[in-house]
């Protein structure tokens, strides 16, 4: 009795055993991974936005509505209140709309997106700073204007996540937001706002951990809608953020973004270090960060020393680095227009003006343009500025203005002196119409004559006198 009952017991034992150890694989296998980022509250760095949850959320979409009003004094007092330098703020002592973005976030399934409207003035300031619409047609400035998010993807359920997007996006170099209201400050430093605030193109999100992201971009150019060369822009970011109040962040990229000049490469290196050494929500100060970002920038030739400390801690660091003596400055022009006009039409030229390859911005540059016309008279063209070294001349050839080759002349200076000129020709020539006009009568005079000759014909007129009349057909 008792050996029988010693056996029932350990069978009991080992099918709990066994079941225990099957609904452990069972759990084990179904383990989610860890929602990357999401094991601290990382509303307080810069450039993020701090809102926690929002009204308009759904299982498939969630909305967000952004409104972005300033009113700026510039005490330089500009006469006709235009504001320059900044890519935030444009006007001063007027109320002014920035933006009015309209749209939110697709989620379903695997399926992701996401669309944000740029109303206000940022449908104007942004595109115009992009030189690459100039090449190529459909007008990508237009096109995009009033969009400042419009991407789609798909998620992949592997490492810790995996998004594949493609579209525009906001830029992942530097800290500092496109929104204002996810930053520290309104405005930002010069060297942030010179840096790109979008890209058009694709980028891959590989989240090896929930602290850890990689995520490699293929783009068309350096804050553009389109290329400025053959080859695409290539980027890649690093993200870590180990603890809650740690952030390291590296933004890597390289690109042809010099209009016209395939060979100039653009190679950008922006590292930063973000940390929060305070966290009391309970008092008046509540939270305190600062940030550390590693650029070489533009300075004097030389030796250079950056010093950094942390008030909390009393921690301090340095570097030192060398400037070398920037090589003798090269201007250079280029122009661009049609081959073939007519009369009555518009003539277009577009200038191109590039500082050791980059577009020259124009401060202290004075850009001119004079059309010679094919019997040897002059006149000047007025430009206009488009974006940072790109110029529009125009020009309405009369209907009866003399025809041939005409030419423009283009000078490019800057104090130094630094000089460029350019020069380019066209074909002003009669319409289709025009030119064969003189046929055109003839061979409709021909049939009119023949019509003529036709009714008089059916009349009886031509016929001889012998021909009995015929009064009924």
């Amino acid at each position: 009795m008792s050996s029988s009952f010693a056996k029932f017991a350990a069978f009991i034992f080992l099918c709990g055993t066994a079941s225990s150890a099957l609904a452990a694989a069972s759990s084990a296998k179904e383990a989610v991974p860890a929602e990357p980022f999401a094991f601290a509250d990382f509303t307080w760095l810069t450039g993020n936005p701090r809102t926690k949850e929002s009204p308009l959320d759904t299982t498939a979409f969630t909305g967000e509505f952004r409104v972005d009003v300033n009113y700026t004094h510039d005490f330089n007092h500009p006469q006709d209140d235009t504001i320059v330098g900044s890519s935030e703020i444009f006007r001063s002592r007027e109320v002014q709309l920035t933006q009015l973005g309209i749209g939110g976030d697709f989620h379903y399934m695997n399926v992701r997106g996401r669309l944000m409207t740029q109303f206000g003035m940022y449908s104007q300031a942004t595109p115009r700073n992009d030189a690459s619409t100039a090449r190529g047609q459909w007008n990508l400035d237009s096109a995009y204007r009033y969009i400042s998010e419009a991407y789609g993807g798909y998620h992949f359920d592997a490492l810790n996540g995996i998004n594949f997007d493609a579209g525009i996006f906001l830029s992942y170099v530097g800290l500092f937001s496109y929104y204002q209201f996810d930053n520290w400050a309104y405005q930002p430093s010069y060297v942030s706002s010179n840096t790109p605030w979008f890209f058009n193109g694709v980028r891959i999100q590989l989240f090896i951990s929930d602290k850890l992201k990689i995520e490699p971009w293929i783009v068309n150019g350096w804050q553009s809608y389109g290329k400025f060369n053959q080859a695409p822009g290539l980027g890649v970011q690093i993200q870590w953020r180990p603890t809650g109040y740690l952030s390291i962040l590296g933004n890597q990229y390289w690109g042809t973004d010099t209009l016209g000049n395939s060979d100039r490469m653009r190679i950008h290196t922006d590292d930063s270090i973000q940390v929060k050494y305070l966290d009391h929500p309970e008092s008046f100060l509540s939270k305190a960060a600062f940030t550390f970002t590693f650029d070489v920038i533009q300075s004097q030739p030389g030796f250079h020393v950056i010093k950094a400390e942390d008030p909390s801690s009393g921690a301090r660091a340095s570097a030192a680095f060398t400037v070398l003596a920037q090589p003798s400055q090269t201007l250079s022009l280029t122009i661009k227009t049609g081959s073939v006009y007519f009369p009555g039409d518009t003539l277009v030229a577009y200038l191109s003006v590039s500082l050791n390859g980059v577009p020259a911005a124009p401060t202290g540059l004075q850009v001119s343009a004079l059309l010679t016309f094919s019997n040897g008279t002059c006149r000047p063209m007025t430009l206009t500025i488009l974006g940072t070294g790109l110029y529009e001349a125009t020009y309405a050839i009369p209907r009866s203005g003399p025809l041939g080759t005409y030419a423009i002349v283009a000078r490019a200076h800057l104090a130094g002196p630094v000089d460029a000129s350019s020069m380019t020709s066209f074909q002003v020539q009669p319409s289709w119409l025009s030119s064969n006009k003189n046929t055109i009568m003839t061979v409709g005079t021909l049939a009119g004559v023949i019509g003529l000759v036709g009714v008089a014909w059916k009349k009886g007129y031509l016929r001889r006198k012998d021909e009995p009349a015929q009064f009924f057909d």
